[in-house]
């Protein structure tokens, strides 16, 4: 047989499974949050920062030197804050 069985229902992982885990719950929810953060600034900030209407107006060019600025801030605070 070249398939393999599939698990029957009493070996599959359910969703309330996962979320029994301290560990788990943490990572996840941290994860989320990150994910949630990067969407914001690599997505809604630059639309936020060309706006001429309720946002500053800046060019294109001025929205790449924050996100470079930015990006460097990130790679130079990476190091300590994950041996943290």
């Amino acid at each position: 047989q070249l398939l393999p069985k599939p698990n029957t229902p009493s070996k599959l992982t359910k969703l309330n499974d996962i979320w029994k885990g301290k560990n788990t719950r943490s990572h996840l929810l941290a994860y989320w949050s990150f994910s949630f953060v990067v969407v914001c600034i690599d997505e809604a900030l630059p639309l936020y920062l060309i706006a001429r209407i309720g946002g500053p107006g800046l060019s294109e060019s001025g929205v790449g030197w924050i996100l470079s600025g930015a990006g460097i801030m990130v790679a130079l605070c990476q190091r300590p804050l994950y041996n943290w």
